[in-house]
């Protein structure tokens, strides 16, 4: 992660703040977000994620902020907050979906052996409740032929 500024009435270039490897920072749940001098702290609680670092300060006047997360800080950051096993509930709030590739390579871990008679009635029943939402065709119209027989 990397926050850097530039001076917005008299534009100098940027200056780097602060570049810190969220990567590496263990995640605490201290809610005094306690943190060392020269140590980042990576701090979770109450639904936020925060990063607190101790710094000196030298700039004056007015700079345009910027942050730079890696998609590596983000990934930190996400299991930080989620954990890194993904539940059903964290994706349909979020709107996440599965690909096909990871339908199909979970559904390959799949023993029968280890599913019980309960588990297949639950998963045919699920089937044809999906089944049910499809409209149904129009019936078509049979035709009725007498059986002939050999005498």
């Amino acid at each position: 992660m990397k926050i850097k500024v530039r001076g917005w009435a008299r534009d100098m270039g940027p200056t780097e703040l602060v570049d810190i490897d969220v990567s590496e920072m263990s995640v605490s749940q201290d809610p005094q977000r306690y943190v060392y001098r020269n140590s980042p702290g990576l701090f979770t609680g109450f639904g936020h994620i925060n990063i607190a670092w101790c710094q000196k300060m030298r700039q004056m006047g007015d700079y345009r902020m910027e942050l730079e997360l890696t998609s590596d800080d983000i990934i930190r950051l996400f299991k930080a907050k989620f954990g890194s096993e993904l539940h059903a509930s964290l994706l349909e709030e979020h709107g996440f979906t599965l690909s096909v590739v990871v339908t199909k390579s979970t559904q390959k871990t799949i023993k029968l052996s280890n599913i019980t008679l309960g588990d297949l009635a639950a998963m045919q029943a699920d089937q044809a409740a999906d089944e049910k939402t499809e409209p149904e065709k129009p019936a078509e119209k049979a035709t009725v032929r007498p059986f002939l027989r050999r005498v």
